[in-house]
């Protein structure tokens, strides 16, 4: 991130090395442009004279040739002024010859204890503080704290905005700081390494996410909640899926792995919700799909409290009342079974009635069965609400 050697961009020769958002090649050009803006454009540079105070070290070096091959070009004098790691925070002779040469800019190619102090050192030395710029790693608020007041002005290169005025990080302080989860001071959330960080994490979880796309998960733990233990009909769900996990493993090649636990699904829901939320704890990136056995709910209502976005595991269950057709529609829930609970209800009675007043049994009659997707969701929503809408009749006669 906004780190490392800067030729190694160059994905010609170095393909699997990626640096984003900008090189230290990309800074320096950007100081120069700066410097251009501030003297009124790019031909009042002629005569000009750049000082880069830089760690003497190779990410303090990387500047070097570009900042060369630029003051060759538009004309103006190049002055380094290299730190040695010893000297981080014993700056006193370089600015001296600071002071000697009187640079109109200064670029600071700093890092660490070195950064504070170069801040200190301008403003000790009457150095216009406006006129002292820092690459992004000088570009902490501690940085410029460090000259109090007289600090105001200082800048530095940055490619992500501070603040906490952005939605990711209004969700950061409301599910992570406000609930105790952060071990960042409150008022440290939203300064300018903070946030890099923010846009670092981002840039891990996207980049995994891609890699996850391109490659396809081949193992990981798939975890169904029984409902009700003991009850045939349930029972053989959970069996069921375990059958055919392992089909697909044989099929496919993958190394997927079944559990079950009683998550009382069918029970209080604040319970289940907490049961679940236990099991996502303990398997953590392990987990890859959970499966319900009547009533995904508490699955995605956990995975909510968990702050987990939509679809970043599989979900699903049996049977698809409206609140499980709304989650497929939102994104939280991926799959279904049709088992169409009115004609399951009606068949059943009308059955059971047939039964009781000796007439012939009714055959076998299939009421559902079918996998609903968000493919084909309305579908299967239609079928349900023109039995929900019969069933209200029946009752209301």
């Amino acid at each position: 991130m906004a780190y490392g050697l800067s030729a190694s961009a160059d994905g010609t020769n170095f393909p699997w090395v990626f640096i984003p958002p900008f090189t230290y090649w990309d800074g320096a050009s950007v100081m120069v442009k700066h410097m251009a803006a501030e003297l009124g454009g790019m031909d009042k540079l002629k005569g000009k004279k750049l000082g880069l105070i830089h760690l003497d070290a190779p990410f303090g070096k990387e500047p070097i040739p570009v900042l060369e091959s630029l003051a060759k070009k538009y004309g103006f004098e190049l002055k380094l002024y290299p730190v040695a790691a010893a000297d981080m925070q014993n700056q006193g002779s370089l600015w001296l010859s600071i002071r000697r040469d009187r640079p109109d800019f200064l670029y600071n190619q700093g890092w660490g204890a070195m950064n504070p102090t170069a801040v200190k050192e301008a403003i000790k030395n009457n150095f216009p503080i406006n006129k002292l710029v820092g690459v992004w790693w000088a570009g902490g608020d501690d940085d410029a704290r460090a000259g109090g007041e007289q600090a105001k002005g200082y800048k530095s290169l940055s490619w992500a905005a501070a603040g906490t005025n952005f939605p990711v990080m209004q969700d950061i302080l409301k599910y992570v700081v406000e609930k105790g989860k952060s071990t960042t001071p409150k008022d440290k959330v939203g300064e300018a390494l903070y946030n890099r960080g923010v846009y670092n994490s981002m840039l891990v979880v996207e980049g995994i996410r891609n890699a996850q796309k391109l490659t396809g998960k081949k193992e990981g733990v798939i975890v169904l909640g029984n409902g009700n233990p003991g009850a045939a009909s349930i029972d053989a769900r959970q069996n069921g899926s375990e059958a055919g996990i392992k089909k697909y493993n044989e099929a496919n090649g993958t190394n997927f792995s079944f559990e079950a636990f009683p998550d009382g699904s069918f029970g209080e829901l604040t319970e289940s919700i907490q049961k679940w939320t236990a099991k996502f704890g303990e398997k953590g990136d392990t987990l890859v799909a959970a499966i319900g056995t009547g009533n995904p709910t508490p699955i995605y209502q956990a995975m909510q409290e968990q702050v987990m976005k939509p679809g970043s595991i599989a979900v699903g269950s049996t049977d698809i009342p409206p609140a499980h057709q709304q989650a497929i529609a939102d994104g939280w829930v991926q799959w279904g079974i049709d088992q169409q609970f009115y004609l399951m209800g009606f068949f059943g009675a009308a059955a059971a009635y047939g039964k009781v007043e000796g007439q012939y049994p009714y055959p076998a009659i299939k009421t559902g069965g079918g996998l609903i997707t968000a493919d084909n969701l309305k579908s299967g929503g239609d079928r349900s609400a023109i039995g929900s809408e019969k069933a209200k009749e029946d009752v209301c006669r």
